[in-house]
């Protein structure tokens, strides 16, 4: 997540840190963004017995956990280019999020 900012992280930071919730995610367009959650290590023993019990998304073992969910209301004064969360997987990806940063600084 090549385009995460400081202020965003520390915001979200903040809510986890006030909430109750085991998890704190942010919703984009494309769904829950675990990769971008703020996690209590408590859930820890509930999110494994997700997985044993036959669960494999990270998104679907959420589900059993007290979440807090972070919709575009809380995020998008961070990301006025629509790539807060926009992933890294492959190394096109990688040329592509270093021309934008590139583009950006020029």
């Amino acid at each position: 997540m090549p385009f995460l900012t400081r202020e965003w992280l520390a915001c979200m930071a903040d809510w986890a840190q006030a909430s109750a919730a085991e998890v704190v995610a942010p919703k984009s367009a494309h769904g829950l963004e675990p990769l971008c959650a703020c996690w209590r290590s408590s859930a820890a023993g509930k999110l494994q017995r997700a997985f044993e019990s036959g669960v494999r998304k990270v998104t679907e073992g959420m589900k059993h956990l007290a979440m807090e969910v972070l919709d575009e209301t809380h995020w998008k004064r961070f990301d006025s280019a629509d790539r807060l969360f926009w992933n890294m997987n492959t190394p096109g990806d990688y040329d592509e999020a270093k021309r934008i940063l590139e583009a950006e600084s020029a």
